[in-house]
């Protein structure tokens, strides 16, 4: 097989004499063409006939029958031969074609006659150059063969490729057709830009309408002018988007009219006609951030609402597990709330057994009861081991659905409440106490009136008889033993009376130490020898003065101790303890009208069979008693009630059944218990001559008090009657020395009668007497600068002694006798 560089044989002599013969022939038209079929050159034969402005540059094609139209064609083999082809002319002559077409530069074309053809030289120039270019090319058409065959692989390749590239270009078409008409008509706002220059490339309608601006105009702006980042930052998040590292934003957007609103931002790359660009689809979620800042503030408010309440807030889920316990637990309850959410079942530990089941049913029962509001109380013990009384409350909750979604609840720490409560309980319990003593000391000052009156006659008489009668009769002791019980029966009714606070009291500066050492020293004879007593005083008490009435502390002291030896069934133990204490105000029971301070505290202890509480409550009142009625009249409590009331004191009980008991006593101590002389003096049975007048409403009494002060000598005019005294003395102010008048009249009190006499003679002196009175006492008596305040009933000798101490102006302020 021959090379193909032989035909480099081409540019050979033959070859070129032909085509320079050619070219110069007059007999010959000759025209070349290049491998596209384009006419390049016409010799001068040719040109005769035809312009050579139209033949250079037009289409071979163009002058030739359309079936020769293939031998052009580049990609179609052709044997490089002579063709003699006849073509029919208008004229009828054939002519005689003759080509040679070399692919890859072209080719010539001879046309003239076929006679004139085939007598000229040139034919036999041709088939010498033919037979050499057959040789020559015989490996070349082989190879263009198999480069055909190639082209026609690639061609069909091609046309695959180009019938592919067609569809994907409709498909491009449709793409780019739906993704403008999606960009156009969404109501989304979405904008194009150029990642490098920020430009915004385009903006669909919703986006010029919500930033209010024209499409032009956002055509030529840039997203800066937009988003409200510095140039930097809008750089790195536009980078970011590019490489898809992130596709979620949240900005800031300007409008156009300044407004600035919050948009989320979603953005991505995107290839539009080989541009790659950056589409961001943007919200404006300014309302929703304004939601979310407002639920978040209101969130935050109630997560620091509840995380500083005082109670302890929780939310209980539907499976009854803890989801929240708020920090409150911790102060209330000594655990941290995590303590209650890893371990549910902490709280049901630290209840008191007696609230455990209640609150095990109610907290963590098998079926949540899921309606309505719960509300218990219960005691636990803190991890401080203190004792806390918890309230708590819960409240089911409901989804849209109606399922339940668990509860919230709260424990509210009550401890304070309760004790106040139980404080509350106990001022109750002695404010009806003390109600119930005033009460009963009304009524006894009521019934003491009568009594005294009834018991002045008796004792007045007895008193006269026994002056007529001689002393060696029968009838004398009789007498004396009437008058015993009398002044038994006094005795009793001055006991009510202390107990009502109207009986004899007086106050002075006494130590209280010694009075207590003299009363033991009278115990020792009449307290059994099978009962110890002890005494332990504080050395504050030795020398410690007080403002007191002897008797009534001597009085309180044996009837305590009387009671704690029969409380022993006489044998044990009775401890007396002096001791200098403080009390503050909430130590003082309300019953007692104290204020706080320094008390002198006189407390007598026994170990003997004790009492409950519902017997603690009545043992003050009057005539109550356990004892049998030949052990006691049940009033001896009644009466310390009584002087410790007249002292401005109070008194304690504590006592447990076969624990024993304690009475303690608190005396107020005064600094100002500067030792005072008693002014009444004690003389024997002390006559007179003296004008007294003296009043009464009960005609008995004023005879009695006539005849009793008649027997002592005294000059005695008696009036029942407060008005018609009042004359009297108003017809001859000087008439008399003194003047004696009951208290409770029914015209005029014997306060008010005192008054309207001073009103006429200033310097009178009075004495003013009373069974009882709850508006005068011996206090307001010696206010009012009376002279003498008596108690009935009457003794004979103590009428005389202060009748007579008056009369001598031993003291111008009250006696109390």
């Amino acid at each position: 097989m021959r090379s193909v560089s032989k035909t480099a044989n081409f540019s050979q002599p033959p070859y070129d004499f032909v085509c320079d013969y050619l070219r110069k022939s007059h007999t010959t038209a000759l025209l070349s063409f290049d491998d596209n079929g384009i006419i390049t050159e016409a010799n001068s034969f040719i040109c005769q006939q035809l312009f050579r402005e139209d033949l250079v540059g037009a289409d071979i094609r163009d002058f030739l029958n359309p079936k020769h139209h293939a031998l052009f064609d580049p990609d179609s083999p052709v044997a490089l031969s002579p063709l003699v082809l006849t073509f029919e002319r208008k004229g009828g002559c054939p002519l005689l074609l003759f080509s040679h077409v070399y692919h890859g530069s072209g080719g010539f074309l001879v046309i003239g006659d076929q006679a004139r053809l085939a007598d000229d030289q040139i034919l036999r120039k041709i088939s010498l150059l033919n037979n050499e270019l057959t040789n020559l090319s015989r490996d070349s058409r082989r190879k263009y063969r198999y480069e055909q065959i190639a082209k026609q692989d690639l061609k069909e390749q091609k046309n695959r490729l180009n019938a592919e590239l067609a569809t994907r270009k409709q498909e491009l078409l449709k793409s780019e057709s739906r993704y403008q008409s999606l960009f156009e008509k969404n109501a989304t706002v979405m904008l194009l830009i150029d990642p490098v220059s920020l430009f915004i490339l385009d903006a669909n309608p919703a986006a010029c309408a919500y930033y209010g601006y024209e499409r032009d105009t956002m055509k030529r702006m840039r997203i800066t002018e937009i988003n409200q980042l510095d140039d930097a930052h809008i750089a790195e998040e536009v980078a970011a988007a590019q490489k898809q590292q992130r596709h979620y934003f949240r900005f800031r957007h300007r409008l156009a009219s300044g407004d600035v609103r919050e948009v989320e931002v979603y953005s991505g790359p995107i290839d539009i006609h080989g541009q790659q660009c950056l589409y961001s689809l943007v919200h404006d979620v300014t309302d929703r951030h304004q939601l979310d800042m407002q639920l978040r503030e209101s969130e935050r408010r109630f997560r620091l609402l509840a995380d500083h309440t005082y109670d302890c807030e929780f939310w209980v889920s539907p499976q009854g597990g803890y989801e929240y316990i708020s920090p409150s637990c911790e102060r209330i309850t000594g655990y941290a709330p995590q303590e209650f959410i890893s371990d549910p079942g902490l709280l049901c530990r630290i209840i008191k057994p007696e609230h455990r089941d209640r609150i095990e049913e109610h907290c963590f029962p098998a079926s949540i009861n899921r309606t309505g509001f719960h509300s218990v109380e219960f005691l636990i013990v803190t991890k401080g081991g203190e004792e806390c009384w918890l309230e708590h409350r819960c409240f089911p909750f409901f989804d849209e659905q109606g399922h339940y979604a668990g509860r919230r609840g709260s424990h509210r720490d009550i401890t304070l409440r309760k004790k106040a409560e139980m404080q509350r309980l106990e001022l109750e319990s002695q404010l009806a106490q003390k109600h119930k003593i005033e009460a009963l000391g009304l009524m006894a000052s009521g019934m003491a009136h009568n009594f005294n009156n009834n018991l002045s006659i008796i004792l007045g008489g007895i008193d006269l008889a026994l002056i007529k009668l001689p002393d060696n009769g029968e009838i004398p002791p009789l007498l004396d033993n009437a008058k015993t019980a009398v002044l038994r029966s006094r005795d009793l009714i001055r006991k009510i009376m202390t107990y009502s606070r109207q009986g004899e009291f007086k106050r002075e500066p006494v130590q209280p130490a010694q009075v207590v050492e003299e009363t033991l020293e009278l115990l020792s004879s009449t307290i059994p020898s099978t009962v110890r007593v002890l005494c332990q005083a504080d050395a504050l008490c030795h020398d410690l003065r007080i403002l007191a009435d002897p008797v009534n502390i001597q009085e309180a002291l044996i009837n305590l101790c009387n009671n704690a030896s029969q409380a022993m069934n006489e044998r044990g133990e009775i401890i007396i303890h002096l001791n200098v204490v403080e009390l503050q105000q909430n130590e003082i029971p309300a019953r007692y009208p104290c204020h706080p301070g320094a008390y002198w505290q006189l407390s007598v202890q026994d170990n003997g069979c004790g009492m409950p509480e519902d017997i603690i409550e009545k043992i003050f009142d009057p005539f109550f008693t356990t004892k049998s009625v030949e052990h006691g009249t049940g009033m001896g409590l009644a009466t310390i009630q009584g002087i410790m009331l007249r002292h401005e004191g109070l008194i304690k009980v504590k006592s447990l059944p076969g624990q024993g008991s304690t009475f303690e006593l608190y005396f107020p101590i005064n600094d100002n218990t500067a030792q005072t002389e008693s002014s009444l003096r004690t003389t024997a049975l002390a006559w007179g001559s003296e004008k007294i007048l003296f009043v009464d409403d009960e005609q008995l009494l004023a005879d009695l008090g006539q005849y009793m002060l008649s027997e002592l000598g005294y000059q005695v005019s008696t009036m029942t009657e407060s008005s018609e005294a009042l004359k009297l003395f108003q017809a001859n102010p000087d008439r008399f020395d003194l003047v004696i008048t009951d208290q409770t009249m029914p015209d005029m009190t014997g306060e008010e009668l005192i008054h309207k006499l001073r009103q006429i003679r200033p310097n009178l002196p009075v004495i003013l007497c009373t069974g009882f009175s709850n508006k005068v006492d011996a206090g307001i008596a010696e206010k009012l600068e009376i002279n003498a305040f008596l108690m009935k009933p009457l003794e004979l000798s103590q009428l005389a002694q202060t009748v007579r101490a008056v009369l001598d102006g031993i003291d111008s302020s009250a006696k109390k006798s």
